[in-house]
C-alpha cells in the first residue's frame, strides 16, 4: 500500500481538510478519493504532487494535469486531460 493524500475544500468556504488515504496505486486512489469528495472540491496527491482534482460542481469528473505536478507549478499551468476515476488514465500521460 502507498499513502496518498486527499485535500477537501468545502464548497461553502468553510475549511480545508487533509485527509490520508492507504491505496495500492493512483487508480486505486481515485477511487477512494471519490467516494470521500461529497460535494467539495478536492485533490489528490502523491506526497508533493498534485495527481487530479475535482471541483463540487462536477462531481465524478476528475481533471489530470498532463503530467503531475509539483505544488509550485500549479499556480503556473493548467490541466488538459479530463477524465472519470476507473477510466483507466495513466498518471502522468496527458
Amino acid at each position: 500500500m502507498h499513502r496518498f493524500y486527499l485535500v477537501i475544500r468545502s464548497a461553502d468556504g468553510a475549511g480545508t481538510q487533509r485527509v490520508a488515504l492507504d491505496a495500492a496505486d493512483s487508480d486505486h486512489a481515485l477511487h477512494l478519493a471519490e467516494g470521500r469528495a461529497r460535494g467539495a472540491d478536492v485533490e489528490l496527491w502523491d506526497g508533493d504532487r498534485m495527481l487530479a482534482k475535482m471541483g463540487a460542481n462536477m462531481p465524478h469528473l476528475w481533471t489530470v494535469p498532463p503530467a503531475p505536478v509539483g505544488i509550485a507549478s500549479v499556480a503556473a499551468g493548467g490541466f488538459e486531460g479530463i477524465g472519470k476515476a476507473g477510466d483507466g488514465i495513466a498518471m502522468g500521460q496527458g
